[in-house]
C-alpha cells in the first residue's frame, strides 16, 4: 500500500529497505523508478532464476538440488495469470510461509506446523513436494540428547582420557559423526586419538587426523599370518601401556569385536565407554556391559551430516583421483607441447607459446562414453 498512497519504492519502505540496501552492496540494484508491484514482481523473479544457481552449494549434495532450485522458481511474465494465482495463494496462506516469504510450495489442507521446524521434517515434505520419498534419516537424525551428554559427560568426568579406534571394526563416518558432536571443552580432555588401522580398512582412516584438532596417532598394523588380523592384540598393549605408564584413566573404545572383553573386565583401575555399531554387536557383549555396568553407546545414533559427510567425499574424490593415476599414468604438458613443436615445425614467441598453452589447459576435457569408459581430450 505504500507504493500506491505513499508513492514510496522499495529501497524506502520500512519492509523492503533492508533487503534492496543488501542487494545493491552485492552488486544487484532492482530499484526503478516509476514501477509498479506488478511490474517487479517478475522482474525479481527473473532475477532469482537468473542466480539462484549460484546457491547450489550451500545445499548438501545429497539433496537433489532440482528440489530446492523449484522452490524459488517463480512466474516472470508481466500481468500473467500465473502470477495473480500465485498473489492470491500467497495471501490466503501469508501465515504458513517461514517469515511471511512466499516460497513455490503448495501446502495440503492438513499440513500445519513451522515448515523450517526441523532438517528431517523440512525434507519429508520437500520430497513429498516433488513425489518422492525422504529415507536418509541418519543424515538429519542426530543423537539424542542424552546419548550426546552420556559421552560429554563421561570425557568431562575424566582426568585424563583417550580415543582407541580398531578401524577393522569401526564405520569412520559413524565415528567421525560422534567426533564431530562433541563440544571444545570434550575434545579438549583428549590427550590423543589411536588409530589401529589394517590392510583391510577404510581408506577414510587416512584423511581423519585433517578433520580434527584432537592430535592423531595411526598405527598400521602388520599381520603375522595372512587372514589373521592382530588388531585387537595391539589395541590392548597400547591400552595397557597408556593407562599403567601415562597414567590416562578413561579411555572411549570403538569397536564391535567382543574380543575386548577380557581388556575391559580386567583393566579395572581404567574406565571405558564402548561405542558399539548396533548391526555388528553380538547380543552377547552388550549382556555383558550391562552386566558389569560398563557404559556404551551406539554410534549409529549420531548425525552423519556436516563434516563427516565432506570427510566421505572427499575420501571417495582421493581414492578416484588415485584410480585415475594408476590406469592413465602421468602426462607432462610441457613434453606434449614440444612434441606437437617438432611434429608441426611450428615455430612461436615465447609469449604466444604462453598463450597457446593457457587456451589448451582451458581446452581439456574428460569424456566418457556410454559404457563409463573415460578418455582425456581437448574439446
Amino acid at each position: 500500500m505504500q507504493m500506491v498512497n505513499d508513492l514510496k519504492n522499495l529501497h524506502s519502505m520500512d519492509m523492503t529497505k533492508a533487503a534492496t540496501e543488501a542487494l545493491r552492496k552485492d552488486g544487484l540494484d532492482i530499484v526503478k523508478a516509476n514501477c509498479t508491484l506488478d511490474e517487479y514482481r517478475p522482474r525479481i523473479a527473473a532475477e532469482i532464476a537468473n542466480r539462484i544457481q549460484g546457491c547450489k552449494d550451500i545445499f548438501p549434495m545429497w539433496v537433489p538440488w532440482e528440489y530446492i532450485r523449484q522452490m524459488f522458481s517463480f512466474p516472470t511474465k508481466t500481468k500473467d495469470r500465473a502470477q495473480e494465482r500465485a498473489w492470491l495463494y500467497y495471501n490466503e496462506n501469508i501465515i504458513r510461509f517461514p517469515y511471511n516469504v512466499f516460497l513455490n510450495w503448495q501446502f495440503k489442507a492438513d499440513e500445519g506446523g513451522n515448515l523450517l521446524g526441523s532438517d528431517e521434517q523440512f525434507l519429508i515434505r520437500l520430497y513429498a513436494q516433488n513425489g518422492d520419498t525422504f529415507c536418509d534419516y541418519d543424515k538429519v537424525r542426530g543423537e539424542s540428547k542424552q546419548t550426546q551428554q552420556n559421552v560429554e559427560q563421561f570425557l568431562l568426568h575424566s582426568v585424563r582420557s583417550e580415543i582407541l579406534v580398531d578401524c577393522e571394526n569401526c564405520d569412520p563416518l559413524k565415528f567421525f559423526a560422534v567426533l564431530q558432536s562433541l563440544s571444545p571443552e570434550a575434545i579438549g580432555k583428549i590427550q590423543k586419538i589411536f588409530l589401529f588401522d589394517d590392510v583391510n580398512a577404510s581408506s577414510i582412516w587416512g584423511l581423519v587426523e585433517h578433520y580434527t584438532k584432537a592430535k592423531v596417532d595411526r598405527f598400521m598394523t602388520q599381520r603375522v599370518v595372512e587372514g589373521k588380523s592382530v588388531v585387537d592384540m595391539t589395541v590392548a598393549v597400547c591400552c595397557c601401556q597408556e593407562h599403567y605408564d601415562k597414567k590416562i584413566d578413561s579411555f572411549l573404545l570403538f569397536s564391535s569385536d567382543s574380543d575386548y572383553w577380557p581388556l575391559i573386565n580386567n583393566v579395572v583401575t581404567a574406565r571405558f565407554l564402548m561405542m558399539f555399531e548396533r548391526e555388528k554387536t553380538s547380543k552377547a557383549i552388550v549382556n555383558k556391559m550391562r552386566e558389569h555396568h560398563v557404559l556404551y553407546c551406539y554410534t549409529d545414533q549420531f548425525c552423519k551430516a556436516g563434516d563427516a559427510y565432506r570427510l566421505r567425499n572427499d575420501a571417495l574424490a582421493l581414492e578416484c583421483a588415485s584410480y585415475l593415476k594408476q590406469q592413465l599414468g602421468s602426462c607432462n604438458i610441457e613434453d606434449m607441447l614440444q612434441s606437437a613443436y617438432g611434429q608441426t615445425r611450428i615455430e612461436m614467441t615465447e609469449k604466444e607459446k604462453e598463450l597457446f598453452r593457457k587456451s589448451l589447459v582451458d581446452k581439456l576435457r574428460i569424456t566418457m562414453d556410454t559404457e563409463g569408459n573415460l578418455s582425456i581430450g581437448l574439446s
